[in-house]
């Protein structure tokens, strides 16, 4: 007699954890991101590293990091300006490509780790 194999299809539940995942590994790229790029942030009083926040659109798959104060884009434009040692012009665009592949293995660890389990 030959065994009897039954396999269920739980393709929603796969996607919605899988989905959960990327949503994970996402937050906490841009939660890197962001800590990675206050190392570097021009500093003065601190006002700009403070403003500094992570957006997360789950819906869309989508997020942002960013600096919320009046100067903060052409703090970040301007490469003719003196920084202090070790701060700096653009140092949010430096940071994200300086750190691409750090950053795209945060966001695949969690997807990894759903798929294995």
């Amino acid at each position: 007699m030959r065994p009897r194999v039954v396999l269920r299809w739980r393709g929603r539940q796969v996607q919605a954890h899988g989905r959960a995942a990327a949503i994970q590994g996402m937050r906490d790229a841009l939660l890197f991101g962001l800590q990675q790029a206050n190392l570097t942030v021009p500093l003065e009083e601190g006002t700009l590293m403070r403003s500094g926040t992570v957006d997360l659109d789950e819906e869309r798959g989508e997020g942002t990091i960013s600096y919320d104060t009046p100067y903060a884009r052409r703090q970040h434009e301007e490469v003719g300006w003196r920084h202090d040692p070790g701060r700096r012009a653009r140092w949010l665009k430096l940071t994200i490509d300086e750190q691409e592949q750090v950053l795209r293995e945060i966001a695949a660890r969690p997807i990894r780790d759903a798929l294995k389990g």
